[in-house]
């Protein structure tokens, strides 16, 4: 996912709409402010551009209303005047699409924040800023939002979203379709989407609090991925953060290249991590977990059906706690040389010094025995507890 979402400005803009409000040049602040506003015919797609802030809201109207109100740091107000005048309003109809085009010359010192107010039952939206915050609510269609810095914020949208900063946070409320959101240097919040969602950050968190398709997310610069339900499962990698999944209905896949990886429930799962624990709590199904340094804690769902899995750890321990009406046959193998560093609360499962008292195995059958749960570690000891 990647910034080329940017939708190309028509090189020949057509007759700009209907009347506009006389200018009042101003003060607010240290900057000289301009206000002007207009309305066009609404076609079933909508484009708006500026350099500034955009601010769209869906509403159960007919057309199409915007103020764009230009701001200057000029030295004076014949200054700004001059600037003002520089600074292109275009609002036009051109086939489906309905269009209000702001452009801000780069050399000026200068912005243009706009508010559109449209109808909401439109089949697609594309807002799109230079440089400064965005925010859509109340559509029924599909929306694409994007800006090169600044923050994004979408809610309340029945359609598809597609929303992307160079430099800033993206925040999600509701999304009914499908989810694509990225940012360069930003953190993800994403509070519900009824579809898939796709989130990438390069300097940020993602957190998800429901989704009721599958997730896929990566946090390439290192931050922690929090998933607090995704219903089909999970594809999650970070550069060096936290993972945290509290509940998964399909295969959770996770990787980070230095942090811990904790999962609370999942259907299935398959983890690695560089250096930190991975925790593991009521996942059915397969477990597939690895860590290079760090310790492996596993407590099997109490009366879900196992299937083959693997956990191991170069330098760490490794905790199972089995339930009594679980069935599994386990196959433990401890490369630490020194003694017996298998502990087994089972009868059925009994450690024995092998090769000169090198390793330590055990291998045995409990509940009657069923999926093969393969456990291997070095550095640190086995535990097959009891729950």
């Amino acid at each position: 996912m990647n910034t080329r979402w940017l939708w190309l400005v028509p090189a020949v803009l057509a007759t700009a709409g209907p009347t506009h409000a006389e200018p009042q040049v101003g003060r607010e602040g240290r900057q000289w402010v301009d206000s002007a506003a207009g309305s066009i015919p609404a076609g079933p797609r909508v484009k708006v551009f500026t350099r500034g802030t955009i601010s769209l809201h869906g509403e159960n109207r007919n057309d199409i209303a915007w103020t764009v109100k230009k701001r200057s740091r000029a030295s004076g107000e014949i200054a700004a005047k001059v600037a003002f005048e520089r600074i292109a309003v275009k609002a036009y109809r051109s086939g489906d699409w309905s269009v209000v085009y702001v452009n801000v010359p780069a050399e000026l010192d200068a912005a243009a924040d706009l508010q559109v107010r449209i109808p909401k039952k439109l089949q697609e939206v594309h807002a799109e800023s230079q440089v400064g915050r965005v925010e859509v609510f109340d559509l029924d269609g599909g929306l694409f939002a994007n800006t090169g810095a600044g923050e994004v914020q979408v809610d309340r949208i029945q359609g598809w979203v597609k929303a992307g900063t160079g430099g800033g946070n993206v925040r999600i409320g509701r999304v009914a379709g499908i989810l694509k959101a990225y940012s360069a240097g930003g953190s993800i919040f994403v509070d519900s989407v009824g579809g898939d969602a796709y989130l990438e950050t390069g300097g940020g968190e993602v957190v998800v609090r429901e989704a009721k398709g599958r997730v896929q997310a990566t946090a390439s610069g290192g931050g922690n991925i929090r998933i607090d339900h995704a219903a089909q499962g999970a594809a999650l990698s970070t550069g060096g953060g936290i993972i945290d999944v509290s509940r998964a209905g399909g295969l959770v896949r996770a990787n980070t290249g230095a942090g811990s990886i904790k999962v609370r429930s999942a259907a299935s799962v398959d983890l690695v991590s560089g250096s930190g624990q991975i925790q593991l709590q009521s996942v059915s199904g397969g477990m597939q977990a690895t860590t290079a340094m760090g310790a492996i804690i596993a407590e099997l769902g109490a009366g879900k059906q196992l299937r083959d899995s693997v956990l191991s750890t170069q330098a760490g321990d490794i905790t199972v706690y089995i339930p009594s009406n679980v069935a599994v046959t386990v196959e433990a193998v401890n490369a630490s040389p020194g003694g017996n560093r298998i502990v087994s609360d089972f009868a059925e499962v009994r450690p024995r010094l092998q090769g000169g008292n090198m390793r330590s195995e055990a291998q045995g059958s409990i509940n009657g025995g069923g999926a093969i749960l393969r456990l291997a570690a070095q550095g640190g000891t086995i535990y097959l507890r009891r729950r």
